[in-house]
């Protein structure tokens, strides 16, 4: 297996596998949206999305998790 496929990108609905081939505009990425990266944990098995459903921006575009914690 190949690099490029070890890494897996999904858009900010967390279901949309972004395309290997296709550009940011090709597939409908806004500035204020979030892309999540995920990796191959072994052959043919990804690691899981796991962040809060909201994450809002804390001081200088710091995260911080909806309940105020960082």
């Amino acid at each position: 297996m190949n690099a490029p496929n070890k890494i897996r990108l999904f858009h900010s609905d967390r279901e949309r596998l972004l395309e290997n081939d296709a550009t940011i505009g090709d597939q409908e990425i806004e500035n204020d949206h979030i892309v999540y990266m995920i990796l191959e944990i072994r052959e043919g098995t990804f690691e899981s999305i796991d962040v809060p459903a909201e994450v809002n921006a804390g001081q200088f575009g710091e995260a911080v998790a909806a309940g105020g914690g960082k």
